[in-house]
């Protein structure tokens, strides 16, 4: 269980990052499109 707990810790962690990363993209390359 501490295995899986650390895991989750670490991927909760790398994926925010991702997301918002991704979400600056996407938002910036539609108004970009519709500019």
């Amino acid at each position: 269980m501490p295995i899986v707990t650390q895991k989750t810790k670490n991927l909760r962690k790398t994926i925010p990052i991702s997301s918002t990363n991704d979400d600056k993209k996407i938002k910036i390359d539609p108004e970009e499109g519709i500019r």
